[in-house]
């Protein structure tokens, strides 16, 4: 017969189990869908979004003024690497081109571009202004956004993707 520790020590693993599961379906502790830490997700437009089918559906979910900026980034992204592929990651909008190329996303105050630019000393310099505490660029909506600097970090992911894949391919 089981001890009354091992007996405890079952239920806890069955709840820690049944929390995680919940955790990943909902992004939520079980009890807590409806609260929010104050300083959790901080700089959000909105708390319960359901996750967007396409990238015009993730556009339409914000105001109008945000939707512009949103739409000529994702022309600027477009223009930059034309064979690109549109999806939705990490329910952002993302491109791909032989791997993730950029993601953006649109929050209260800003929008962001991910990942970090790396290999370009020059342009590094010159998002040096937007970087966030992980190399992530913030773009205020208070201030124009830099849609020539977004055109240079696409073109060079494209190039650092393709590298990529054509060294892979050598390898093979």
């Amino acid at each position: 017969m089981a001890s009354v520790f091992e007996a405890e020590q079952w239920t806890l693993k069955r709840i820690a189990e049944i929390c995680s599961r919940h955790r990943l379906l909902t992004n939520s502790w079980p009890g807590t869908e409806h609260t929010r830490h104050p300083n959790r997700n901080r700089g959000t437009m909105a708390t319960t979004r359901p996750t967007p089918k396409n990238i015009d559906e993730y556009i339409a979910a914000f105001p109008l003024d945000v939707q512009v900026i949103l739409q000529t980034i994702r022309r600027t992204i477009s223009t930059a690497a034309p064979e690109a592929r549109e999806t939705i990651s990490y329910r952002i909008p993302t491109f791909t081109l032989h791997g993730p190329l950029v993601y953006f996303a649109a929050f209260r105050h800003h929008i962001g571009l991910y990942p970090p630019v790396r290999g370009d000393a020059r342009l590094e310099r010159a998002l040096s202004p937007y970087a966030g505490e992980k190399g992530n660029l913030r773009f205020p909506l208070d201030q124009p956004i830099p849609y020539k600097l977004i055109g240079r970090i696409v073109k060079l992911r494209v190039k650092q993707n393709t590298a990529k894949a054509s060294a892979k391919k050598a390898r093979r």
